[in-house]
């Protein structure tokens, strides 16, 4: 980036000889600022066309919702994976549908590369979910990856937003981004109105001893599991323009999800008192913009 913008600035100063004979200081203004930003517009889409972006999508249970999950990031990504498991982090089964599935999402081109993760009963649930990520980011970096997310299989994106965010992090040099999330009920049309607390990391640099869980300095409360690793010369970028929209309770089996949470706090939550819960917080009716059934 740094070699792109001294060469605009070369072309600029060039710009600026061959102005001065214009008298019309208006249009000598006009124009070189016009041209300024064709060239800082042009540069940041030739880097975001030489960058990688890449997706690892940690998969168990929500399968039904995968495949328009992919295709919501798929145009604006240019590798995903998905790491998944047979057995749940206390040993519960996958359904038997998963891995034809997966296969199916395969074998159609909207994923690049299938990897299977086993669970180790000695670790506890978000150990394992860190190893499990990480070992997306592994197959990325061999993928020749430069920026890396990681993904659920309930978790959605609008394009343009993604790629408005994508100009933003080349054009300000950013290696660690957030967005903030939006919730939806037990529909997904229906969605909460209560802020989230929470926000998810981002698109973010890949360096070649980069893993996940292992940083302190996140600008925003997220997901131990997906923080990627500092850095020196790190800059971090809040993104309020790009939003993830998390489908958290429409799932086949809810109570599964409940079961197999790395959170131990929702164990024992069931549907019915998921509702009665859902049934307190104002919601707002919008269209099912990710055609979800």
């Amino acid at each position: 980036m740094r070699w792109g913008l001294y060469k605009i600035k070369r072309d600029l100063i060039r710009l600026k000889i061959q102005l001065k004979y214009r008298k019309n200081k208006k249009i000598r203004k006009k124009i070189y600022h016009r041209t300024k930003q064709l060239l800082l517009r042009n540069l940041v889409r030739k880097k975001i066309k030489q960058a990688k972006f890449c997706v690892s999508y940690s998969v168990f249970d929500g399968y039904e919702l995968l495949k328009k999950s992919i295709e919501s990031i798929r145009s604006s990504v240019d590798y995903i994976n998905i790491v998944y498991q047979t057995l749940s982090w206390y040993g519960e089964p996958a359904d038997k549908e998963l891995l034809p599935l997966l296969n199916d999402l395969k074998n159609s081109g909207l994923i690049d590369e299938l990897i299977e993760f086993s669970p180790d009963f000695k670790l506890n649930a978000g150990e394992n979910e860190t190893a499990k990520r990480n070992l997306g980011l592994q197959y990325a970096k061999k993928a020749g990856g430069t920026y890396f997310m990681t993904m659920d299989a309930d978790e959605f994106y609008i394009r343009e937003e993604v790629e408005n965010a994508k100009e933003e992090l080349i054009k300000n040099d950013v290696t660690h981004s957030y967005c903030p999330i939006v919730v939806y009920g037990l529909k997904p049309t229906e969605r909460l109105l209560s802020p989230c607390p929470l926000s998810v990391q981002f698109f973010s640099k890949i360096k070649r001893k980069s893993v996940l869980g292992k940083n302190d300095k996140p600008i925003a409360l997220v997901d131990p599991t997906r923080r990627l690793s500092d850095f020196r010369g790190a800059k971090y970028y809040y993104l309020p323009g790009c939003q993830m929209h998390h489908m958290t309770y429409i799932r086949k089996d809810v109570d599964a999800k409940m079961r197999n949470s790395t959170n131990s706090e929702v164990h024992t939550i069931s549907l019915e008192i998921l509702k009665k819960k859902l049934r307190m917080i104002p919601k707002a009716i919008v269209s099912n913009h990710f055609d979800i059934s």
